[in-house]
């Protein structure tokens, strides 16, 4: 716990709990960014597989939303991603705070959230595979 707040200056009950939630609400100043995914993309069964492995204190999975602390250099802040319904995109919203860091903040999200991947031709490659078929 002390490690925690001296890393990210809040404890792992404000990162995970109500209070976080509460406290840390989204202002207008925190950057937004869209990020492309080729449909279909799976955002419900992509937030259960990281709630399953979230790093309890730097990650968490709220809802529909996945919020994440950052840490560069001397900076850290949240970040959160969020699918938009009936769109094609996840809606990156970034703290004042890592506004520097946007590129690395979005090859970081784009990799953790597989935006490169065509699921089209990942569904065709194995849609003869008796196991593997079923899953895709």
């Amino acid at each position: 716990n002390t490690a925690i707040y001296q890393t990210y200056g809040r404890t792992p009950s404000e990162l995970r709990g109500s209070r976080y939630n509460r406290k840390y609400q989204r202002p207008d100043d925190w950057v937004q960014l869209r990020l492309y995914y080729r449909p279909p993309y799976h955002w419900r069964s992509m937030l259960r597989f990281l709630q399953q492995r979230a790093i309890p204190g730097v990650e968490v999975v709220d809802g529909l939303i996945y919020r994440r602390l950052h840490r560069f250099a001397d900076r850290q802040g949240i970040v959160e991603v969020e699918a938009m319904p009936n769109e094609a995109y996840l809606l990156v919203r970034v703290e004042p705070a890592l506004a520097r860091n946007l590129l690395p903040i979005t090859e970081r999200v784009k990799q953790l959230f597989d935006l490169r991947a065509d699921p089209m031709a990942i569904a065709n490659h194995f849609a003869d595979d008796e196991v593997l078929g079923r899953l895709v």
